[in-house]
């Protein structure tokens, strides 16, 4: 798994540059069911602010467990009695937007809502079995869906160690039925399952997703089904990477200021890049090459809100302008060494492809790998700087960007060869490889080339000197707030495994 690609596996990245069933026609046919003309006529029964029903927990199915299921023990995760993970079904009637004036740079648009159309889909709710362990916010995660299926991905250890609750919402059409050339969505998976799950449009996906928010809010209805399980909830993170990270900036922009549901946004992996408010998918996939549609956009600056913006090597060579300052509301950080995919997501991803049986529809290995420097860990300590932003106002650190030369020729490095400037873990503090992360050259991996022997001999004078120096970088890391503890701990341990100069 160490080389296996993150071209595509994680989906296509959110800006460009320059097992199937029968389900497959039910799904096209679904598509047009409702008509933009039947939409207008139930536009005012659009059950944003309440009027949706959940209903679960989901059992059953062909497979009988949930498609992206967690894999492992559930119950072992945060501190005991650990976690449980439920599937719900949630519907209502979503509407969807147009712009009024144009979608600007600045990410001051406004939206106006022209239509609505009923809708079915299903959440993936993971909560602390114990209340006395919830930290009060859930992370709503908006599932990317650009790979023709849906990857949830922001799930790591450290958000269970902390006591947020996690919630993966199903909002666009690909995660459904998937491209139609190659159905691999819900209701192709298990027909069973999903086969009456529907969303006519990826324009409806928006109140679609502040649907799924507020049926796990502290506002949500109490009568009926409670997907949170009783929890008493006091805030909510929406959170998307790459494709789904366009969403939330889009969001951000348009819907955050009419609906006013979210306390904070990350965004993650997204380019400055957000997605139209069209009902046409926003991801297909024609002759083998998926098609998106871009709008470059920073995050509005008067949010409402707490924002943070995070993104890897990849992406912030392509910023420029668009690049987010910080703001009393808004953090950027770019996370230097890393590329487009997180290794612990790829090595997630895999398990849970290959369980799912869609093992086949990984992406051949290309010639760059994945073993980079895993940005995941800094996302979670990143939700941990917005909750103490929130509940006691400590500002996160200010990080300043890495240092680009051009698009040509990329970033300026160090005496290393890694890039300036940017969050720096443990990897680039105290090196012992070169991170070459450059779109142009290695895609959306990046590439690990390691010292020469000589090399290491001359930064370390011994293998407890280099772990010495790990440790100290770690702990400093650990201080600044963009690793938790627990990671902290794994650079020590892992430093002290590595024969470095032995």
């Amino acid at each position: 798994m160490k080389k296996l690609t993150v071209l595509m596996l994680a989906g296509a990245l959110v800006f460009s540059f320059a097992a199937c069933t029968s389900a497959s026609s039910t799904a096209n046919k679904n598509l047009s069911r409702i008509s933009i003309d039947q939409a207008l006529q139930v536009f005012d029964n659009a059950t944003t602010r309440g009027g949706f029903k959940v209903t679960g927990p989901v059992t059953g199915g062909k497979h009988g467990w949930a498609f992206g299921a967690y894999c492992g023990d559930i119950g072992e995760l945060g501190y005991e009695p650990g976690y449980i993970e439920e599937e719900y079904f949630i519907e209502g009637t979503a509407q969807y937007y147009q712009p009024v004036g144009e979608l600007a740079k600045d990410g001051k648009w406004t939206l106006e809502a022209v239509g609505a159309a009923p809708y079915k889909t299903r959440l993936i709710i993971r909560r602390p079995i114990d209340p006395a362990k919830f930290n009060g916010t859930v992370i709503v995660e908006w599932a990317n869906v650009s790979a023709g299926y849906e990857i949830s991905l922001m799930d790591n250890r450290g958000i269970y160690e902390e006591g947020f609750a996690y919630v993966a919402v199903s909002a666009q059409v690909n995660g459904l039925y998937g491209f139609e050339e190659k159905p691999q969505g819900l209701i192709p998976w298990d027909s069973e399952r999903y086969g009456n799950l529907n969303i006519p449009n990826d324009g409806m996906s928006y109140d679609i997703f502040t649907q799924a928010a507020r049926a796990v809010s502290q506002n949500r209805p109490h009568e009926g089904v409670d997907p949170m399980g009783g929890l008493e909830v006091k805030k909510l993170f929406a959170l998307g990477e790459s494709q789904s990270g366009s969403r939330v900036l889009s969001y951000a922009n348009g819907v955050q200021p009419i609906e006013k549901i979210f306390d904070a946004l990350i965004i993650v992996a997204g380019a400055g890049r957000g997605t139209d408010f069209l009902n046409e998918m926003a991801h297909v996939k024609q002759g083998g090459k998926t098609k998106v549609r871009n709008v470059a956009s920073r995050v509005r600056e008067d949010i409402n809100g707490k924002v943070f913006v995070i993104n890897t090597q990849t992406e912030s060579l392509f910023l420029g302008k668009l690049a987010q300052p910080d703001t009393d509301n808004i953090r950027s950080w770019q996370i230097a060494g890393a590329s487009h995919s997180a290794p612990s997501f790829i090595e997630d991803i895999y398990h849970r492809l290959y369980r799912d049986g869609l093992i086949n529809a990984l992406p051949a290995n290309s010639a760059y790998d994945t073993n980079v420097v895993d940005w995941s860990y800094a996302v979670e300590a990143a939700l941990v700087q917005i909750q103490n932003w929130i509940d006691y106002g400590k500002e996160p650190p200010h990080i300043p960007a890495m240092q680009v030369v051009n698009m040509l020729f990329g970033y300026k490095t160090d005496k290393h060869g890694n890039a300036r400037g940017g969050v720096r873990l443990p990897e680039l503090e105290v090196p012992i490889a070169r991170y070459y992360v450059n779109i142009m050259k290695t895609g959306l991996g990046g590439h690990k080339i390691p010292f020469k022997e000589k090399e290491i001999s001359n930064l370390y004078a011994a293998h407890q000197d280099y772990v010495d120096k790990v440790t100290a970088a770690a702990r400093a890391a650990e201080k600044a707030g963009v690793i938790l503890p627990y990671r902290a701990e794994q650079y020590i341990r892992e430093a002290a495994a590595l024969s470095v100069a032995k």
